[in-house]
């Protein structure tokens, strides 16, 4: 006896109606940074530019006080250095402020300035970075004697460049000095190549890269942080074609009803009672009525209008014209003769000459070529 196989499982199986499809949208995983790129960084950019103004400031103060200390022990190329660390990390202070005050503000204007004056910033931290380090390896011998007579003194402490374990701490003889200030010059050279990198570069690109992101998010409409829609010049435009009565470039002076709250200027005053005295002269001219010469008088903007088609002063003769056709006419006569035709109640119909009128479509009786497509 036969055994009958098994049914087969399909997944769509014609005896059954196929699954109804899903209205809503399957669900997205977003990452990680897309979900940290949805908040509003506002806050996170305020706090950072204001630890970096902070930092800059010290360093701004550091670099001054070393510039005192060198002029002091006669290094003028350590205090030409030192006084454009100064300048440089001073700048950065104020552009960080701005970006405070501005971000604070919530103004697309102020953000849009801050994101260009960080990249700035990034460069004059970056550069400054460069130069200390540089002049720590040109200007080693200047920088030598001035560890040595520091070190006399024991006041070694005194510029930021000295003030590690390595390095002096007391006063001391003049050879112990000397070997003291080598060893110590020699150890922190490798610390002096990572400087650039760990406090110079590495900061500055980070936090330039958090204040274009942030700047990013203000120009995109679906972001919470967008910023572009509350610029006060939209408001003042539209403040503008309000006062001017929809017209942006009318001025106060050709607006209507001027004279009525009494914003009209003398001069857009007497340009209306020129304007409309040559409007009244050409209307006259021109053979209109009165009252068109009164109306026109009266209207502070011209009625000039090129683009309107032209007053109809003249009925247009119709479409249809009757006329007398020859071949018409002929065949009307034929078929009077070959059919008695209507009663005449005793009028005698042939001895009237008078023509048959028709109707004719064939356009020749029109008296203007605008209306040529209709035919």
């Amino acid at each position: 006896m036969p055994v009958r196989p098994p049914p087969l499982k399909l997944k769509y199986d014609n005896f059954k109606p196929l699954p109804l499809p899903s209205a809503r949208k399957p669900p997205v995983n977003d990452s990680f940074l897309k979900k940290l790129y949805k908040a509003n960084w506002r806050n996170m950019v305020i706090g950072i530019a204001g630890l970096q103004a902070l930092r800059y400031a010290y360093q701004a103060y550091t670099a001054y006080n070393d510039s005192e200390i060198d002029r002091f022990e006669h290094a003028p190329q350590l205090a030409v250095i030192s006084v454009a660390l100064c300048v440089m990390y001073s700048l950065s202070v104020v552009i960080e402020l701005f970006g405070v005050i501005g971000v604070a503000s919530q103004r697309f204007a102020f953000v849009r300035a801050y994101a260009f004056l960080a990249f700035l910033s990034a460069v004059l931290v970056t550069a400054a970075s460069v130069l200390k380090t540089a002049s720590f390896f040109l200007n080693a011998e200047e920088l030598m004697y001035e560890c040595v007579a520091l070190a006399l003194t024991g006041k070694v402490f005194a510029k930021s460049q000295f003030r590690g374990r390595m390095w002096p701490s007391y006063a001391m003889g003049l050879r112990q000095a000397q070997n003291q200030c080598v060893n110590a010059w020699t150890h922190q050279s490798w610390a002096q190549i990572v400087y650039v990198f760990l406090f110079g570069f590495m900061p500055c690109m980070l936090h330039y890269l958090l204040v274009y992101t942030y700047y990013r998010q203000t120009t995109e409409v679906s972001h919470a942080a967008y910023l572009v829609a509350r610029q006060p010049n939209s408001r003042g435009s539209n403040s503008h074609r309000g006062r001017n009565g929809g017209y942006a470039r009318v001025s106060d002076g050709d607006v209507p009803c001027a004279e009525v709250t009494g914003r009209q200027r003398p001069e857009g005053r007497a340009t209306q009672q020129r304007s409309a005295r040559l409007r009244a002269n050409a209307s006259q001219r021109a053979g209109t009525t009165a009252v068109a010469t009164q109306a026109v008088a009266a209207t502070s903007r011209g009625l000039n209008r090129p683009n309107r088609p032209p007053a109809l002063v003249q009925p247009e003769p119709p479409i249809f014209s009757a006329q007398v056709g020859a071949l018409l006419q002929s065949a009307t006569a034929i078929s009077s003769w070959l059919s008695p035709g209507p009663p005449a109640y005793g009028v005698n119909m042939a001895s009237r000459n008078m023509p048959p009128i028709h109707l004719s479509c064939s356009g020749d009786g029109l008296m203007s070529a605008r209306y040529d497509k209709f035919v």
